[in-house]
């Protein structure tokens, strides 16, 4: 996200002061720190004495290494902060490519992660970020899994988590507690469904109803923020997004399907009867829509279900 605010350049070369800065911020702390560990070596060793880390570093590379050793304590020192604040955290949310429209702007940089321990799958991280597995596609690969298979073969790791897998039901009538299990645990995954099989040949059609190529009809970018609601849009093209949508009905009704959606999947509740009540009045809706691909997803959306470990 920063990449989208500091500008790629700031985050790329100079991401730890961004790091530094959100640390003295109360507000960015209670934010983005949720689930920290809160503990006695955390309030007693590692907050106080933060500089004390690097210090052991190069005590340990001098001890073991001896000349050399102050060489590999300064390429660890520069080499940990900008691959994972400039590459990760930079790059990987301003360029690549995107399995799941997550509610950020995380990318993967390479389907083949073997440089960075498997960071460079960071759309996947993002999707699913408690799986040990970051490889989500047949053709992609995460040597940091190899690395949690090999270990756990020794006996020396226990795999806690993967990113469940998806089954699509036929023939599902109303959504049921199957589909709400399902759609929570691939929220991002329905939101890429959406994008893919109803927004994108809607677009076409209103191209082809205009006699128009779709990327002079409507540029690349002002597509992506109908994706994510034009968030990480400028202002200056937000507004005229939104009037191209208003003058189009039927993509109007597509964005606020999308926005009912998307709401009821983000929504903090546990009450997970109500949270199915709207699921079903929402695929209720998008059936009686007259729009067939938003029908044809409902349909499909339905049958949702987790496939059996």
């Amino acid at each position: 996200i920063a990449s989208n605010i500091a500008g790629i350049k700031k985050v790329f070369w100079d991401g730890v002061s961004l790091y530094r800065d959100a640390c003295a911020s109360k507000e960015d702390m209670q934010q983005y720190g949720r689930g920290a560990p809160e503990d006695w070596i955390e309030r007693h060793l590692y907050t106080p004495h933060a500089n004390l880390g690097p210090v052991v570093l190069f005590a340990l590379d001098f001890a073991l290494f001896g000349l050399p050793g102050i060489a590999l304590w300064a390429i660890q020192m520069a080499w940990i902060p900008f691959w994972a604040a400039g590459v990760v955290n930079g790059l990987g949310h301003w360029w690549g490519y995107r399995n799941f429209e997550s509610a950020d702007t995380s990318t993967n940089l390479t389907p083949w992660a073997f440089w960075i321990g498997g960071e460079e799958l960071h759309n996947n991280h993002h999707a699913f970020p408690s799986s040990a597995r970051f490889s989500m596609r047949r053709w992609e690969f995460d040597i940091g899994w190899q690395a949690i298979r090999l270990l756990q073969a020794l006996g020396l790791a226990k795999v806690l988590r993967v990113a469940p897998t998806m089954d699509i039901r036929p023939n599902i009538a109303v959504p049921d507690t199957d589909t709400l299990k399902a759609l929570l645990s691939h929220r991002f995954q329905a939101m890429t469904d959406y994008q893919r099989n109803v927004f994108a040949p809607a677009l076409r059609e209103e191209a082809a109803i205009a006699g128009a190529k779709l990327r002079k009809m409507l540029p690349r970018r002002m597509r992506k923020g109908l994706v994510n609601d034009g968030r990480w849009l400028k202002p200056a093209c937000r507004e005229p997004l939104q009037q191209w949508v208003s003058q189009r009905p039927r993509i109007q009704l597509l964005v606020e399907h999308r926005a009912r959606l998307s709401a009821l999947l983000e929504a903090r509740t546990h009450d997970a009867a109500e949270r199915l009540r709207h699921l079903q009045q929402w695929c209720h809706e998008a059936e009686a829509s007259g729009v067939a691909a938003l029908q044809a997803y409902a349909a499909r959306l339905k049958g949702y279900s987790l496939s059996a470990a």
